[in-house]
């Protein structure tokens, strides 16, 4: 490439441009997907391009957990009238539902914490609704944090797959694995999963994401039940 086909491809990139592609990138393919080879074929430029936005990968993967912090939706309007649990279980589902659209980024966001204006802006979101409800600093921000490890663990849990992983159980196979379940073996389980009322006979993908969800919802309220002493102390 000479002079004036590399200052020609820089001027149709920017960051917001590679790192959006690689996004995408690591959505579809994983994690080891991401290359600078293949960000070069996502844009269709010479790799060499990429690095004039960005120095290196690591540099790469900090862009990129503060892309998926970014489509956290923050509007304060958003945020349902009504106690603070109500208040503060909305704040940790968008946050799920964030991370549940980037599945094969989420082992670089629970590794790779950041101290952006990117990563801040939805901590600050939530701390000030347990604020707001009267929870000391301290407290709000632990709160928080049990919050995002909470959803964090639940979302890898599920839907997460690490570095270099194979593809695991489908959502299908999943499903039908619960369904299966021995009852002579695992009474406990089956019993659980029988009493749950979930309709086993839907796509795999339904079944897992409303146990998923349902997980998350009693995950939820227990924490916030075991916060809500902390918040009589804090007033008191």
């Amino acid at each position: 490439m000479d002079r004036d086909d590399e200052a020609t491809t820089r001027r149709r990139l920017s960051r917001e441009r590679v790192v959006a592609a690689a996004l995408r990138l690591v959505d579809r393919e994983g994690l080891q997907g991401l290359t600078m080879r293949a960000l070069g074929r996502e844009l269709g430029v010479d790799p060499m391009a990429v690095y004039h936005w960005v120095p290196k990968k690591d540099a790469l993967l900090d862009l990129i957990v503060d892309a998926v912090f970014l489509e956290i939706p923050l509007d304060v309007d958003m945020v349902p009238d009504g106690d603070w649990m109500e208040r503060f279980g909305f704040a940790a589902r968008v946050y799920r539902d964030t991370l549940v659209r980037h599945p094969n980024a989420l082992p670089v966001l629970a590794t790779r914490p950041t101290a952006s204006p990117a990563a801040m802006k939805p901590i600050e979101f939530a701390v000030a609704i347990l604020r707001e409800a009267g929870f000391d600093p301290q407290t709000a921000v632990y709160g928080v944090n049990a919050m995002a490890n909470l959803v964090i663990g639940l979302v890898l849990a599920w839907f997460g797959l690490p570095p270099g992983a194979e593809a695991g159980v489908t959502d299908e196979e999943r499903a039908a694995l619960f369904q299966a379940l021995d009852p002579n073996e695992f009474p406990h389980l089956a019993e659980a999963l029988r009493t749950a009322e979930i309709d086993f006979a839907e796509e795999g993908r339904r079944v897992v994401f409303e146990l998923f969800d349902r997980q998350f919802e009693f995950g939820m309220d227990a924490l916030m039940r075991g916060m809500e002493p902390l918040l009589s102390e804090g007033s008191g």
